[in-house]
Protein backbone atom coordinates (compact mmCIF):
# COMPACT_ATOMS: atom_id res chain seq x y z
CA UNK A 1 0.00 0.00 0.00
CA UNK A 2 2.82 2.35 0.91
CA UNK A 3 4.40 1.80 -2.53
CA UNK A 4 1.06 2.46 -4.21
CA UNK A 5 0.69 5.77 -2.35
CA UNK A 6 4.22 6.80 -3.34
CA UNK A 7 3.54 5.90 -6.98
CA UNK A 8 0.33 7.93 -7.01
CA UNK A 9 2.09 10.89 -5.36
CA UNK A 10 4.89 10.83 -7.92
CA UNK A 11 2.36 10.69 -10.76
CA UNK A 12 0.49 13.70 -9.35
CA UNK A 13 3.72 15.66 -8.95
CA UNK A 14 4.83 14.90 -12.50
CA UNK A 15 1.44 15.92 -13.86
CA UNK A 16 1.56 19.19 -11.91
CA UNK A 17 5.08 19.92 -13.10
CA UNK A 18 3.99 19.31 -16.67
CA UNK A 19 1.13 21.74 -16.28
CA UNK A 20 3.45 24.38 -14.87
CA UNK A 21 5.72 24.13 -17.90
CA UNK A 22 2.90 24.56 -20.42
CA UNK A 23 0.41 27.17 -19.16
CA UNK A 24 -2.21 28.32 -21.61
CA UNK A 25 -1.69 25.34 -23.94
CA UNK A 26 -5.19 25.72 -25.37
CA UNK A 27 -4.71 29.42 -26.04
CA UNK A 28 -7.51 30.29 -23.63
CA UNK A 29 -5.15 32.16 -21.32
CA UNK A 30 -3.27 33.98 -24.09
CA UNK A 31 -4.19 37.66 -24.62
CA UNK A 32 -6.35 38.26 -27.67
CA UNK A 33 -3.81 40.75 -29.04
CA UNK A 34 -1.19 38.00 -29.05
CA UNK A 35 -3.50 35.51 -30.75
CA UNK A 36 -4.47 38.07 -33.39
CA UNK A 37 -0.86 38.91 -34.25
CA UNK A 38 0.10 35.24 -34.45
CA UNK A 39 -2.86 34.34 -36.67
CA UNK A 40 -2.09 37.30 -38.91
CA UNK A 41 1.54 36.23 -39.32
CA UNK A 42 0.94 32.49 -39.66
CA UNK A 43 -2.64 31.89 -40.85
CA UNK A 44 -3.55 28.24 -40.90
CA UNK A 45 -0.70 27.15 -38.62
CA UNK A 46 -1.45 23.71 -37.20
CA UNK A 47 -0.95 22.00 -33.84
CA UNK A 48 -0.38 25.30 -32.04
CA UNK A 49 0.67 25.09 -28.39
CA UNK A 50 1.18 28.12 -26.16
CA UNK A 51 3.58 28.55 -23.24
CA UNK A 52 4.70 31.49 -21.13
CA UNK A 53 8.50 31.83 -21.01
CA UNK A 54 10.79 34.62 -19.82
CA UNK A 55 7.87 37.11 -19.77
CA UNK A 56 6.94 36.26 -23.39
CA UNK A 57 4.09 34.29 -24.90
CA UNK A 58 5.54 31.56 -27.12
CA UNK A 59 3.57 29.72 -29.80
CA UNK A 60 4.99 26.36 -30.84
CA UNK A 61 3.50 25.21 -34.12
CA UNK A 62 3.98 22.56 -36.78
CA UNK A 63 5.69 22.90 -40.13
CA UNK A 64 4.49 26.00 -41.92
CA UNK A 65 5.41 25.92 -45.61
CA UNK A 66 3.76 29.24 -46.53
CA UNK A 67 6.17 31.32 -44.46
CA UNK A 68 8.31 33.86 -46.29
CA UNK A 69 11.42 31.99 -45.22
CA UNK A 70 12.39 29.29 -47.76
CA UNK A 71 14.50 27.72 -45.02
CA UNK A 72 11.51 26.83 -42.85
CA UNK A 73 10.98 23.37 -44.20
CA UNK A 74 10.88 20.89 -41.35
CA UNK A 75 10.22 20.39 -37.66
CA UNK A 76 8.34 22.63 -35.23
CA UNK A 77 8.66 26.39 -35.03
CA UNK A 78 8.37 28.89 -32.15
CA UNK A 79 7.10 32.48 -32.30
CA UNK A 80 7.60 34.94 -29.42
CA UNK A 81 5.30 37.85 -28.42
CA UNK A 82 4.79 40.21 -25.50
CA UNK A 83 1.44 40.82 -23.78
CA UNK A 84 0.55 43.61 -26.20
CA UNK A 85 0.90 41.27 -29.19
CA UNK A 86 4.21 42.69 -30.41
CA UNK A 87 6.27 40.04 -32.22
CA UNK A 88 9.94 39.63 -31.27
CA UNK A 89 11.29 36.40 -32.71
CA UNK A 90 10.47 33.23 -34.62
CA UNK A 91 12.69 30.16 -34.58
CA UNK A 92 12.21 27.92 -37.62
CA UNK A 93 13.63 24.43 -37.87
CA UNK A 94 15.19 23.73 -41.22
CA UNK A 95 17.51 21.49 -43.24
CA UNK A 96 20.94 22.13 -44.71
CA UNK A 97 19.69 21.91 -48.29
CA UNK A 98 17.28 24.83 -47.73
CA UNK A 99 19.88 27.30 -46.46
CA UNK A 100 21.20 30.17 -48.64
CA UNK A 101 24.09 29.19 -50.88
CA UNK A 102 26.48 31.58 -49.12
CA UNK A 103 25.70 29.97 -45.76
CA UNK A 104 26.17 26.46 -47.12
CA UNK A 105 29.45 27.46 -48.78
CA UNK A 106 30.76 29.08 -45.60
CA UNK A 107 29.89 26.01 -43.54
CA UNK A 108 31.60 23.69 -46.05
CA UNK A 109 34.83 25.71 -45.65
CA UNK A 110 34.83 26.12 -41.85
CA UNK A 111 36.78 23.91 -39.47
CA UNK A 112 33.62 22.06 -38.42
CA UNK A 113 32.57 20.98 -41.92
CA UNK A 114 33.45 17.34 -41.21
CA UNK A 115 31.30 17.25 -38.05
CA UNK A 116 27.86 15.65 -38.12
CA UNK A 117 25.00 18.12 -38.64
CA UNK A 118 22.49 17.48 -35.88
CA UNK A 119 19.95 20.30 -36.30
CA UNK A 120 19.45 23.65 -38.04
CA UNK A 121 17.55 26.66 -36.73
CA UNK A 122 16.71 29.83 -38.63
CA UNK A 123 16.24 32.82 -36.30
CA UNK A 124 14.06 35.74 -37.44
CA UNK A 125 13.94 38.72 -35.02
CA UNK A 126 12.32 42.11 -35.17
CA UNK A 127 14.53 44.65 -36.93
CA UNK A 128 17.75 42.61 -37.19
CA UNK A 129 19.29 40.28 -39.74
CA UNK A 130 18.29 36.64 -40.05
CA UNK A 131 20.75 34.24 -38.40
CA UNK A 132 21.25 30.59 -39.36
CA UNK A 133 22.34 28.26 -36.55
CA UNK A 134 23.91 24.95 -37.61
CA UNK A 135 24.22 22.53 -34.69
CA UNK A 136 27.01 19.99 -35.17
CA UNK A 137 28.61 17.12 -33.24
CA UNK A 138 32.23 16.00 -33.41
CA UNK A 139 35.53 15.53 -31.60
CA UNK A 140 37.30 18.46 -29.92
CA UNK A 141 40.58 18.01 -28.05
CA UNK A 142 40.00 14.29 -27.80
CA UNK A 143 36.43 14.47 -26.48
CA UNK A 144 32.95 14.46 -27.95
CA UNK A 145 31.56 17.96 -28.28
CA UNK A 146 28.60 19.85 -29.69
CA UNK A 147 28.84 23.27 -31.32
CA UNK A 148 26.22 25.80 -32.41
CA UNK A 149 27.55 27.79 -35.38
CA UNK A 150 25.81 31.12 -36.04
CA UNK A 151 26.03 32.39 -39.64
CA UNK A 152 24.82 35.69 -41.08
CA UNK A 153 22.83 35.74 -44.32
CA UNK A 154 25.99 36.28 -46.37
CA UNK A 155 27.90 33.42 -44.78
CA UNK A 156 29.89 35.16 -42.03
CA UNK A 157 30.45 32.97 -38.96
CA UNK A 158 29.49 35.41 -36.21
CA UNK A 159 29.41 33.16 -33.15
CA UNK A 160 30.42 29.71 -31.90
CA UNK A 161 28.82 28.20 -28.79
CA UNK A 162 29.84 24.83 -27.38
CA UNK A 163 27.85 22.23 -25.45
CA UNK A 164 24.68 24.32 -25.23
CA UNK A 165 21.85 22.84 -23.14
CA UNK A 166 19.31 20.88 -25.17
CA UNK A 167 16.46 23.07 -23.91
CA UNK A 168 18.08 26.37 -24.94
CA UNK A 169 15.44 28.44 -26.76
CA UNK A 170 17.31 31.61 -27.95
CA UNK A 171 15.33 33.85 -25.63
CA UNK A 172 18.44 35.87 -24.74
CA UNK A 173 19.03 36.46 -28.46
CA UNK A 174 16.07 38.83 -28.57
CA UNK A 175 17.60 42.35 -28.95
CA UNK A 176 17.85 44.14 -25.61
CA UNK A 177 16.77 47.45 -27.14
CA UNK A 178 14.69 48.33 -30.24
CA UNK A 179 16.93 48.34 -33.30
CA UNK A 180 15.54 51.66 -34.51
CA UNK A 181 17.11 53.37 -31.51
CA UNK A 182 20.66 52.28 -32.36
CA UNK A 183 20.76 51.85 -36.15
CA UNK A 184 21.62 55.51 -36.81
CA UNK A 185 24.49 55.35 -34.30
CA UNK A 186 25.84 52.20 -35.93
CA UNK A 187 25.56 53.49 -39.47
CA UNK A 188 27.28 56.76 -38.57
CA UNK A 189 30.41 54.66 -37.93
CA UNK A 190 29.90 51.72 -40.31
CA UNK A 191 27.57 52.73 -43.15
CA UNK A 192 25.53 49.87 -44.54
CA UNK A 193 26.25 47.53 -41.63
CA UNK A 194 23.63 44.96 -40.68
CA UNK A 195 22.83 44.52 -37.00
CA UNK A 196 23.02 40.96 -35.69
CA UNK A 197 22.32 41.49 -31.99
CA UNK A 198 21.95 44.17 -29.30
CA UNK A 199 22.67 43.55 -25.63
CA UNK A 200 22.87 45.84 -22.60
CA UNK A 201 25.29 44.87 -19.83
CA UNK A 202 27.43 46.59 -17.18
CA UNK A 203 26.17 50.04 -18.13
CA UNK A 204 27.10 49.63 -21.79
CA UNK A 205 25.43 48.50 -24.98
CA UNK A 206 27.08 45.86 -27.15
CA UNK A 207 25.96 45.77 -30.79
CA UNK A 208 27.09 42.93 -33.05
CA UNK A 209 27.25 43.80 -36.74
CA UNK A 210 28.39 42.49 -40.10
CA UNK A 211 29.75 45.31 -42.25
CA UNK A 212 29.61 45.74 -46.00
CA UNK A 213 33.11 44.26 -46.01
CA UNK A 214 31.64 41.03 -44.53
CA UNK A 215 33.62 41.45 -41.31
CA UNK A 216 32.00 40.73 -37.96
CA UNK A 217 32.50 43.41 -35.31
CA UNK A 218 31.34 44.15 -31.77
CA UNK A 219 30.60 47.82 -31.13
CA UNK A 220 30.30 49.20 -27.60
CA UNK A 221 28.20 52.28 -26.85
CA UNK A 222 27.24 54.04 -23.65
CA UNK A 223 23.55 53.77 -22.83
CA UNK A 224 23.29 57.27 -24.29
CA UNK A 225 24.65 55.91 -27.61
CA UNK A 226 28.09 57.48 -27.34
CA UNK A 227 30.59 55.29 -29.21
CA UNK A 228 33.14 53.81 -26.80
CA UNK A 229 34.95 51.05 -28.66
CA UNK A 230 34.86 48.57 -31.54
CA UNK A 231 36.38 45.09 -31.24
CA UNK A 232 37.26 42.98 -34.29
CA UNK A 233 38.70 39.48 -34.07
CA UNK A 234 41.86 39.08 -36.17
CA UNK A 235 43.93 36.24 -37.59
CA UNK A 236 47.70 36.36 -37.21
CA UNK A 237 48.28 36.33 -40.96
CA UNK A 238 46.01 39.35 -41.45
CA UNK A 239 47.85 41.63 -39.02
CA UNK A 240 50.01 44.55 -40.17
CA UNK A 241 53.68 43.61 -40.46
CA UNK A 242 54.72 45.70 -37.43
CA UNK A 243 52.21 43.92 -35.21
CA UNK A 244 53.03 40.48 -36.62
CA UNK A 245 56.75 40.98 -35.96
CA UNK A 246 56.04 42.18 -32.41
CA UNK A 247 54.11 38.99 -31.67
CA UNK A 248 56.73 36.73 -33.26
CA UNK A 249 58.74 36.76 -29.99
CA UNK A 250 56.08 34.72 -28.21
CA UNK A 251 55.81 30.95 -28.39
CA UNK A 252 52.02 30.94 -28.59
CA UNK A 253 49.60 33.69 -29.61
CA UNK A 254 45.82 33.44 -29.33
CA UNK A 255 42.65 35.58 -29.24
CA UNK A 256 43.86 38.56 -31.25
CA UNK A 257 41.55 41.59 -31.47
CA UNK A 258 41.80 44.97 -33.13
CA UNK A 259 40.45 47.68 -30.82
CA UNK A 260 39.23 51.02 -32.18
CA UNK A 261 38.36 53.87 -29.80
CA UNK A 262 37.70 57.60 -30.29
CA UNK A 263 41.22 58.39 -29.03
CA UNK A 264 43.42 55.54 -30.32
CA UNK A 265 43.59 52.19 -32.07
CA UNK A 266 45.57 49.16 -30.88
CA UNK A 267 45.68 45.36 -30.81
CA UNK A 268 45.14 42.97 -27.91
CA UNK A 269 46.49 39.42 -27.90
CA UNK A 270 46.70 36.58 -25.42
CA UNK A 271 50.25 35.20 -25.38
CA UNK A 272 52.19 32.60 -23.42
CA UNK A 273 55.10 33.76 -21.26
CA UNK A 274 56.89 31.26 -19.00
CA UNK A 275 53.89 28.92 -19.10
CA UNK A 276 51.52 31.73 -18.12
CA UNK A 277 48.90 33.28 -20.37
CA UNK A 278 48.95 37.07 -20.32
CA UNK A 279 47.31 39.77 -22.42
CA UNK A 280 49.49 42.27 -24.24
CA UNK A 281 48.64 45.51 -25.99
CA UNK A 282 50.36 46.25 -29.30
CA UNK A 283 50.35 49.65 -30.98
CA UNK A 284 50.08 49.87 -34.79
CA UNK A 285 53.82 50.72 -34.72
CA UNK A 286 54.59 47.41 -32.96
CA UNK A 287 55.20 48.63 -29.39
CA UNK A 288 54.18 45.99 -26.82
CA UNK A 289 52.79 46.71 -23.35
CA UNK A 290 51.67 44.17 -20.74
CA UNK A 291 48.24 44.78 -19.25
Amino acid sequence: MRNLIIAISVTVLLFAAGCEKTPGTSGADVPQAVLSTFEGMYPGAEDVQWTSRHSYWVASFAEYSRTKSPAAASGRNSAWFDDSGKWYMTEFHSELSFLPEMVKAAFSLCEYASWKVDDIDVIHRDGVSVVYVIEVEGMLDGREAEADLYFSEDGVLVKERFDVDDDYDYWDYIPGRPVSSVSDAVNSIYPGARIIDIEEDDGMMEVEIVGEDKIFREIYFSLGLEWLMTKTEMRLRDLPENVRLALARYREVDDIHFIETPSSDYYLAEVEVYDDDITVRISPEGEVTDI
